[in-house]
């Protein structure tokens, strides 16, 4: 798999490779480390870009879908409470 070094990262993005290598010790990109330089994966690269990105997007429709469940389990209870009480 193709890797790329903070500068060539950074010259993708348009940004400093301070600014990659910020991103990367954040947490927001992800990297591997060769000796003491950062290395990302096209994988990565493509991940942090938004690009091919179905399983966040999977994972963001889900939980609302929950979310969404959640909050029609909660009105239902409600309602059978004043039910109940009546």
């Amino acid at each position: 798999m193709k890797s790329y070094t903070t500068g060539q990262v950074a010259e993708v993005l348009g940004v400093s490779s301070v600014t990659v290598r910020n991103e990367i010790e954040r947490g927001n990109l992800k990297a591997f480390k060769v000796g003491i330089e950062y290395r990302v994966t096209q994988q990565r690269l493509d991940e942090y870009m938004g690009i091919n990105n179905s399983w966040e997007t999977e994972k963001a429709d889900l939980l609302k879908t929950i979310e969404d469940q959640q909050r029609i389990i909660n009105k239902v209870k409600v309602f059978v409470r004043e039910l109940e009480v009546s």
